[in-house]
Protein backbone atom coordinates (compact mmCIF):
# COMPACT_ATOMS: atom_id res chain seq x y z
CA UNK A 1 0.00 0.00 0.00
CA UNK A 2 2.92 2.48 0.86
CA UNK A 3 4.61 1.66 -2.72
CA UNK A 4 1.22 2.39 -4.43
CA UNK A 5 0.97 5.87 -2.30
CA UNK A 6 4.46 7.01 -3.46
CA UNK A 7 3.66 5.80 -6.91
CA UNK A 8 0.47 7.97 -6.99
CA UNK A 9 2.51 11.19 -5.28
CA UNK A 10 5.45 10.88 -7.42
CA UNK A 11 2.69 10.79 -10.61
CA UNK A 12 0.78 13.65 -9.36
CA UNK A 13 4.26 15.43 -8.99
CA UNK A 14 5.23 15.05 -12.33
CA UNK A 15 1.74 16.11 -13.76
CA UNK A 16 2.00 19.17 -11.67
CA UNK A 17 5.41 20.25 -12.65
CA UNK A 18 4.82 18.99 -16.16
CA UNK A 19 2.14 21.88 -16.07
CA UNK A 20 4.22 24.60 -14.35
CA UNK A 21 6.88 23.47 -17.07
CA UNK A 22 4.45 24.32 -19.93
CA UNK A 23 2.82 27.34 -18.42
CA UNK A 24 6.44 29.10 -18.77
CA UNK A 25 6.27 29.05 -22.60
CA UNK A 26 2.55 28.35 -23.54
CA UNK A 27 -0.61 29.96 -22.62
CA UNK A 28 -2.96 28.29 -20.48
CA UNK A 29 -5.49 27.77 -22.74
CA UNK A 30 -3.52 26.32 -25.68
CA UNK A 31 -2.05 23.60 -23.11
CA UNK A 32 -4.23 20.12 -23.92
CA UNK A 33 -4.13 17.16 -20.97
CA UNK A 34 -2.37 15.20 -23.88
CA UNK A 35 0.45 17.75 -23.94
CA UNK A 36 0.81 17.36 -19.81
CA UNK A 37 0.68 13.90 -19.81
CA UNK A 38 3.43 13.45 -22.82
CA UNK A 39 5.62 16.02 -20.46
CA UNK A 40 5.11 14.07 -17.24
CA UNK A 41 5.78 11.09 -19.25
CA UNK A 42 2.35 9.47 -18.74
CA UNK A 43 -0.64 8.35 -20.64
CA UNK A 44 -3.88 9.74 -20.86
CA UNK A 45 -5.63 7.58 -19.07
CA UNK A 46 -3.52 8.00 -15.78
CA UNK A 47 -3.96 11.80 -15.95
CA UNK A 48 -7.64 11.17 -15.79
CA UNK A 49 -7.18 8.45 -13.19
CA UNK A 50 -5.84 11.37 -11.14
CA UNK A 51 -7.76 14.47 -12.20
CA UNK A 52 -11.04 15.71 -14.22
CA UNK A 53 -9.48 18.27 -16.61
CA UNK A 54 -6.14 20.36 -16.61
CA UNK A 55 -8.20 22.89 -14.44
CA UNK A 56 -8.66 20.18 -11.81
CA UNK A 57 -5.10 19.67 -11.79
CA UNK A 58 -4.07 23.91 -11.75
CA UNK A 59 -6.28 24.06 -9.07
CA UNK A 60 -4.20 21.55 -6.92
CA UNK A 61 -1.12 22.87 -8.05
CA UNK A 62 -2.33 26.49 -6.66
CA UNK A 63 -3.66 24.84 -3.77
CA UNK A 64 0.28 24.31 -2.35
CA UNK A 65 0.99 27.88 -2.00
CA UNK A 66 -1.34 27.48 1.02
CA UNK A 67 1.67 26.90 2.88
CA UNK A 68 3.41 29.54 1.92
CA UNK A 69 0.12 31.53 2.67
CA UNK A 70 0.34 30.28 5.99
CA UNK A 71 3.62 30.76 6.62
CA UNK A 72 2.92 33.61 9.66
CA UNK A 73 -0.12 33.71 11.60
CA UNK A 74 0.97 35.73 14.00
CA UNK A 75 0.77 39.00 11.94
CA UNK A 76 -2.77 40.09 10.41
CA UNK A 77 -1.12 40.60 6.80
CA UNK A 78 1.42 38.25 7.87
CA UNK A 79 1.04 36.39 4.98
CA UNK A 80 1.68 38.62 2.30
CA UNK A 81 5.55 38.90 1.82
CA UNK A 82 6.21 35.26 1.38
CA UNK A 83 3.28 35.03 -0.76
CA UNK A 84 4.75 37.69 -2.81
CA UNK A 85 8.09 36.67 -2.68
CA UNK A 86 6.86 33.31 -4.58
CA UNK A 87 5.05 35.58 -6.93
CA UNK A 88 8.54 36.74 -7.90
CA UNK A 89 10.21 33.66 -8.06
CA UNK A 90 7.97 32.16 -10.84
CA UNK A 91 6.87 36.08 -12.50
CA UNK A 92 6.75 34.33 -16.06
CA UNK A 93 4.41 31.80 -14.51
CA UNK A 94 1.89 33.88 -13.07
CA UNK A 95 2.26 36.60 -15.80
CA UNK A 96 0.44 33.71 -17.92
CA UNK A 97 -1.75 32.72 -15.04
CA UNK A 98 -2.63 36.35 -13.95
CA UNK A 99 -3.09 37.92 -17.55
CA UNK A 100 -5.51 38.39 -19.93
CA UNK A 101 -7.10 35.16 -21.35
CA UNK A 102 -5.84 33.77 -18.19
CA UNK A 103 -8.50 31.41 -16.17
CA UNK A 104 -10.13 33.05 -13.82
CA UNK A 105 -10.07 29.37 -11.69
CA UNK A 106 -6.81 31.06 -10.74
CA UNK A 107 -7.73 34.67 -9.23
CA UNK A 108 -10.84 32.84 -7.52
CA UNK A 109 -8.30 30.01 -6.25
CA UNK A 110 -5.79 32.47 -5.31
CA UNK A 111 -8.34 34.57 -3.05
CA UNK A 112 -9.30 31.67 -1.57
CA UNK A 113 -6.75 30.83 -0.31
CA UNK A 114 -6.16 34.54 1.04
CA UNK A 115 -9.50 34.12 2.63
CA UNK A 116 -9.01 30.92 4.82
CA UNK A 117 -5.68 32.10 5.98
CA UNK A 118 -7.25 35.56 7.34
CA UNK A 119 -10.32 33.89 8.81
CA UNK A 120 -7.73 31.58 10.81
CA UNK A 121 -5.35 34.03 11.09
CA UNK A 122 -7.84 36.93 12.57
CA UNK A 123 -9.71 34.59 14.47
CA UNK A 124 -13.71 34.54 15.03
CA UNK A 125 -15.22 37.14 16.63
CA UNK A 126 -12.58 39.56 16.58
CA UNK A 127 -14.81 42.10 14.95
CA UNK A 128 -13.79 41.16 11.21
CA UNK A 129 -16.66 41.02 8.71
CA UNK A 130 -16.21 38.41 6.00
CA UNK A 131 -16.48 41.30 3.67
CA UNK A 132 -13.14 42.82 5.14
CA UNK A 133 -11.99 39.55 4.29
CA UNK A 134 -12.65 39.62 0.96
CA UNK A 135 -11.49 42.81 0.07
CA UNK A 136 -7.65 42.38 1.35
CA UNK A 137 -7.73 39.02 -0.20
CA UNK A 138 -9.49 40.38 -3.95
CA UNK A 139 -6.93 43.61 -3.11
CA UNK A 140 -3.74 41.33 -2.64
CA UNK A 141 -4.59 39.23 -5.94
CA UNK A 142 -5.15 42.52 -7.62
CA UNK A 143 -1.66 43.96 -6.36
CA UNK A 144 -0.02 40.98 -7.76
CA UNK A 145 -1.56 41.03 -11.12
CA UNK A 146 -0.58 44.80 -10.99
CA UNK A 147 2.82 43.93 -10.58
CA UNK A 148 3.23 41.28 -12.79
CA UNK A 149 1.56 42.35 -15.53
CA UNK A 150 2.13 46.31 -14.76
CA UNK A 151 4.82 47.26 -12.94
CA UNK A 152 7.16 44.87 -13.28
CA UNK A 153 10.02 47.60 -12.37
CA UNK A 154 8.99 47.60 -8.39
CA UNK A 155 10.58 45.63 -6.28
CA UNK A 156 9.48 42.88 -3.55
CA UNK A 157 9.63 45.85 -1.14
CA UNK A 158 7.86 48.19 -2.90
CA UNK A 159 4.94 46.05 -3.62
CA UNK A 160 4.57 44.75 -0.13
CA UNK A 161 5.02 48.54 1.42
CA UNK A 162 2.00 49.58 -1.30
CA UNK A 163 0.21 46.70 0.07
CA UNK A 164 0.21 47.35 3.99
CA UNK A 165 -0.29 50.64 3.09
CA UNK A 166 -4.07 50.00 1.65
CA UNK A 167 -5.38 47.29 3.36
CA UNK A 168 -3.63 47.99 6.95
CA UNK A 169 -6.15 51.02 7.77
CA UNK A 170 -8.76 48.61 7.40
CA UNK A 171 -7.30 46.21 10.28
CA UNK A 172 -7.97 49.26 12.73
CA UNK A 173 -11.85 49.19 12.10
Amino acid sequence: MRIEDRRVNRTRRALRQALVDLLATSAYESISVHDIARRADVGRSTFYAHYVDKADLLVESLRELGDLVALDRTEPLGFARPLLEHVDAVRPMFGALLGRGGPTVVQDTFAEMIREVLRTTWGAGIGREDATVHFVAAGFVAIARWWVLERPDLGLDEVHAHFLALAAPLLRR
